[in-house]
């Protein structure tokens, strides 16, 4: 069947049996029937449960404009299922509620797995946006250190327990707490300098001149370089892989589709199937920019060489190095 195909399928099968083995090893409980259920229960709900977590930050995000909430949110999911997890690891006596104390008892080690999930899951993805591993590779191993780790210090092993605690903490920082300072630096913003205005602009819209405007204007800016995605990245790893596929161009368009290959557990397009060829996006960003009266204020890069090697990462390193004096402000 396709569904077995599912790259998030074989990530939850594969975690309900590290999960398993994290557990059943050091204490022997093999047959332990929460272990076993708790363990088949992960198995089979993680894909559910992953798409409902991007959903909920997602929505977090577009109804408060916050990174922190959208984080806040998904941390609460994450913490819910872990409540579960592990209540029903201690109810089936796979933990022992004395060994939790070093971590604060159940609650502790709710939050400090769900912490250093998002920390590790966040840490994962810059690698990998940064080509450093495939991204559901490094997702997958981030994911079971995390479960190892929590399990042994759950099961009360001193040393891990410190680094569990020092882990938990220190990856929460990177994983909500540094939204939050991006949350408190967008509402007290540095004056005067460059701005970046990053995105796919698919097609530009009203919304983005205005909030554009805004940029300029708050943050009195000298300047503002705007430069659209050329193919995301993400479009382009799965293109290679077969996994989408362009069915039809036409009128300044492409037309994606999943392949028979694709991954039916994955929304490999979130804002829709139909993209604007990125000349024609940049075509029409000049166009709205010249209706705003913004051309004084506004330059539109198009950089696909520079752009491939790195995405975004590469355009903003490039502008860094041409404005190396200069403060710069990125949206």
């Amino acid at each position: 069947m396709k569904l077995f195909n599912s790259i998030f399928l074989k990530i939850a099968l594969s975690m309900g049996l590290i999960m398993y083995l994290a557990y059943a090893v050091p204490t022997g409980k093999y047959a332990n029937f929460y272990l076993i259920g708790v363990s088949a229960f992960t198995a089979v709900f993680l894909p559910i449960f992953t798409l409902i977590s991007t959903y909920l930050e997602q929505k977090g995000f577009r109804l408060t404009g916050s990174m922190f909430l959208s984080k806040l949110t998904k941390l609460v999911w994450q913490s819910l299922y872990n409540l579960l997890v592990l209540g029903l690891l201690v109810k089936g006596n796979v933990i022992d509620p004395n060994n939790l104390k070093m971590v604060g008892g159940l609650i502790g080690a709710v939050c400090l797995t769900s912490l250093a999930s998002q920390g590790l899951q966040y840490l994962a993805i810059t690698l990998s946006n940064h080509d450093k591993g495939n991204r559901f590779a490094n997702i997958f191993f981030a994911l079971s250190l995390n479960v190892i780790i929590s399990a042994l210090a759950a099961l009360g092993y001193k040393n891990v327990q410190v680094f569990f605690v020092i882990m938990g903490l220190l990856l929460g920082v990177i994983g909500v707490l540094i939204s939050l300072i991006t949350d408190i630096w967008g509402l007290l913003p540095s004056k005067g300098g460059i701005g970046l205005y990053l995105g796919t602009f698919n097609p530009v819209h009203k919304s983005h001149i205005a909030i554009l405007k805004d940029f300029i204007d708050k943050r009195q800016l000298d300047k503002v370089y705007i430069h659209p995605t050329v193919i995301p990245k993400m479009h382009q790893y799965l293109l290679d892989k077969g996994m989408i596929k362009i069915v039809d161009q036409r009128a300044g368009k492409r037309y994606y589709e999943k392949s028979a290959t694709a991954d039916p557990l994955v929304n490999f397009f979130p804002t829709g199937q139909v993209f604007y060829e990125a000349e024609n996006r940049v075509f029409m960003l000049k166009a709205a920019i010249k209706e705003a009266g913004l051309e004084n204020k506004v330059e539109i890069l198009f950089e696909p060489n520079l752009y491939r090697t790195d995405g975004f990462y590469a355009i903003i390193k490039a502008i860094k190095k041409r404005h190396s004096h200069i403060q710069l402000h990125d949206y």
